[in-house]
């Protein structure tokens, strides 16, 4: 059953906490993040790793480059990303996607 999404149009300049998928690099995999906001303090969660928290989400590492990246997602499907990207088949989230090196699917 497919999941429901009611998203609205997000304001570019006011990061809000959520769930999302970015790429670290280009034509690399997308890969899990999430945004924080807690007690005054904007956190952002990128492949699992914490990045620097700030008072203003300006200073918060990596919370504009989800929020102007990213891919809107639910908790649901951050969480399946998550439990994918600890797989040992997973690829690795900061190099491109090359189709050649890849092994063939059949």
């Amino acid at each position: 059953m497919a999941e429901k999404r009611s998203w609205k149009a997000r304001q570019v300049g006011e990061p809000e906490p959520g769930y999302f998928l970015i790429r670290l690099v280009r034509q690399g995999p997308q890969v899990p993040a999430r945004i924080t906001h807690r007690d005054g303090i904007w956190q952002a969660i990128i492949n699992g790793e914490p990045q620097r928290e700030g008072a203003d989400p300006a200073m918060a590492q990596g919370v504009f480059r989800i929020w102007h990246g990213g891919e809107a997602i639910t908790e649901a499907q951050y969480l399946r990303a998550m439990h994918q990207a600890r797989q040992p088949s997973a690829l690795p989230p900061r190099e491109p996607i090359d189709l050649t090196r890849r092994p063939p699917i059949f």
